[in-house]
């Protein structure tokens, strides 16, 4: 009788196959860490620091006028039912002038999330979430 041996990358290609075709579902394991980005824009006339959670005001975030920045931000969730916050400050001469921020919902089929932040001469900053593929 001739014996048959399987590579481990044909053994490991068969449990995949068969975890498929199965149905059987990975138990999530908690807490779980998402990656959100954010794209910043300085609109005013002025020099402005743009910052997120987990950033103070530095020489790192400082936008000159009508300039961009993205900024990768680790959201951690402790459940399904947990909703971090997403801050976005702005900012001059050491003092914070505005901040907005948003919770971030847990979604397990789909973790990319894309937000911008507009600050505006007035002092507002426009804030939304907006496509990761085409984010302006």
């Amino acid at each position: 009788m001739k014996k048959v041996r399987f590579s481990g990358l044909a053994f490991l290609s068969a449990l995949l196959l068969l975890s498929i075709f199965c149905g059987c579902k990975k138990e999530e394991t908690w807490p779980q860490e998402n990656d959100v980005t954010v794209y910043m824009t300085n609109s005013t006339d002025e020099y402005t620091h743009m910052w997120t959670t987990g950033e103070t005001m530095n020489g790192g975030n400082k936008l000159v006028p009508w300039l961009s920045r993205e900024k990768y931000v680790t959201l951690t969730y402790e459940s399904a039912e947990s909703t971090p916050t997403l801050s976005v400050a702005a900012g001059r001469e050491g003092q914070e002038l505005k901040r907005i921020s948003t919770t971030v919902p847990y979604k397990q089929d789909n973790p990319q999330r894309c937000y911008y932040a507009n600050f505006r001469n007035s002092g507002i900053i426009e804030f939304g979430s907006v496509n990761c593929k085409q984010p302006w």
